[in-house]
């Protein structure tokens, strides 16, 4: 789960709370506590192995904290946003192996003396078209993820300052899309009582899209979280149509987040404080399903 996942944990204890509750069973600083813990656990970490067992301490945290009844303040969020920040720098690290940023175009060698060779370039999805919406995005990393493993599906997304075409704003536009491991699909040519084929052996570690206009696409490795197949079901065209319904101003810029719940939502922001908007919509994932021509 990385750091938005976590933020938005918190803000749904902030927007669950209710006047008429009892002193709260839990504070603040008892989870910033476990969080200071699991920042230093993960900076501690070397290998994958250690990461990921950190990042099923920190999954299984985050879950927790969205069930507290105390009210975190907005200062208190972007704290934890902020600790989130380095959790997920220090896990990038332990992924690749590494201990400290090695710099750009550095050459390093090895105890033999001769140069180790450079790593091996991540895939990437296709090149977007320009411009490009989030669903033609969505749909580049959708594609993308069996060529990393089989077992690849999208498990989460987060689109920030997207527009009402559902176009990501130039200078501040990101989508974040975590790629997890999802259950196989069954063969269509496979005879009804036939046995299914042996499950492949799901990956040790997942990945994490990022989408900028000026970067293009970026990867990283990522612990690996659970993705359910179809994911997702509406496009951000319809979330933004049925936001417009609440009356949202149809000429700003949302945030717009999908991540595996039961039922599954899509969460709709928009926030402007100078101008004292704070608008946030739960909208369900819900959309028909329908065919794609190739």
């Amino acid at each position: 789960m990385n750091r938005i996942a976590i933020v938005f944990a918190f803000v749904v204890v902030l927007v669950g709370c209710k006047e008429e509750k009892p002193t709260p069973k839990y504070e603040f600083r008892a989870d910033w506590k476990l969080l200071i813990e699991i920042r230093n656990a993960m900076c501690a970490c070397k290998d994958q192995a250690c990461a990921s067992a950190v990042l099923a301490r920190k999954t299984k945290w985050s879950a927790e904290i969205a069930t507290r009844d105390y009210k975190p303040s907005p200062v208190q969020i972007k704290d934890a946003d902020n600790m989130s920040k380095e959790i997920d720098a220090c896990m990038a690290k332990a992924m690749r192996g590494v201990t400290e940023p090695i710099p750009s175009g550095s050459a390093s060698t090895a105890p033999s003396g001769k140069p180790t060779p450079s790593p091996t370039k991540a895939a990437l999805p296709a090149a977007a078209p320009t411009p490009a919406t989030v669903d033609q995005l969505l749909a580049l990393a959708r594609d993308f993820a069996p060529t990393e493993h089989a077992q690849l599906a999208i498990a989460s997304i987060d689109a920030e300052y997207v527009d009402v075409d559902g176009k990501l704003d130039d200078d501040n536009g990101s989508l974040t899309v975590i790629l997890g491991t999802a259950a196989p699909t069954d063969d269509p040519n496979r005879r009804v009582g036939a046995p299914a084929k042996p499950r492949p052996t799901p990956p040790s570690t997942c990945t994490k899209l990022i989408w900028k206009q000026a970067s293009g696409w970026v990867s990283e490795p990522y612990g690996c979280i659970e993705a359910q197949r179809p994911f997702p079901r509406c496009q951000l065209a319809e979330i933004w149509k049925r936001a417009l319904a609440k009356a949202v101003p149809k000429d700003g810029l949302a945030v717009i987040q999908l991540r595996e719940a039961t039922p599954r939502q899509w969460v709709f922001t928009m926030v402007d404080e100078p101008r004292k908007l704070n608008i946030q919509h739960s909208l369900p994932d819900d959309c028909e399903l329908k065919l794609e021509k190739h």
